[in-house]
């Protein structure tokens, strides 16, 4: 697909790859090659909405992603392991797991004893006690809140961008 584009970056016209171009008048628009029609955004103001868009599904996406919990003395021996959300689909995702945290938690205030079993990311299943679950609970609200943050900081560049080639540029990464 070839697109003519305006010198504001506005879409003007989309033709096939194979067009004759000596058919179209071309002053002052520029001919790009796009791979697919929703490749090329006529404004700045569409181009900000598509891109906001998909920054937001993607945070949301990576707020059900797993959570590496690193340096957990499990089963006698250090280990890193991953938290995975969707295996819990039905009964809350990490809303789930935090419940079993706020009962560990109060089973620590009471100086009382508290051992659950949970499947991993990679299904092994493990027993945790209350202080790795409160430890758990802590690497789990630290995670989500920095997609959180990092989304909101792309949302935010977005807003700030200039130019569709600005907008564009901008995706989902947590680290930049």
């Amino acid at each position: 697909m070839l697109a003519f584009i305006d010198t504001n970056g506005n879409l003007v016209q989309r033709v096939p790859n194979d067009a004759d171009l000596t058919h179209y008048d071309l002053t002052g628009l520029t001919v790009v090659t796009a791979e697919s029609d929703d490749v090329l955004i006529p404004d700045l103001q569409a181009g900000r909405a598509r891109q906001r868009t998909i920054i937001q599904i993607a945070r949301d996406m990576a707020m059900q992603d797993n959570v590496t919990v690193p340096d957990m003395p499990t089963q006698g021996q250090m280990a890193e392991f991953q938290l995975r959300a969707s295996t819990l689909s039905g009964r809350g995702g990490f809303d789930f797991i935090m419940g079993y945290v706020a009962r560990a938690e109060s089973a620590l205030l009471r100086n009382e004893p508290y051992i659950r079993q949970f499947k991993l990311a990679d299904n092994s299943t493990v027993a945790f006690d209350a202080a790795q679950w409160v430890i758990i609970g802590n690497y789990i609200e630290i995670e989500l809140a920095a997609r959180f943050v990092r989304g909101e900081s792309l949302l935010a560049r977005i807003n700030e961008a200039t130019t569709l080639a600005e907008i564009t540029a901008i995706t989902w990464t947590l680290q930049d």
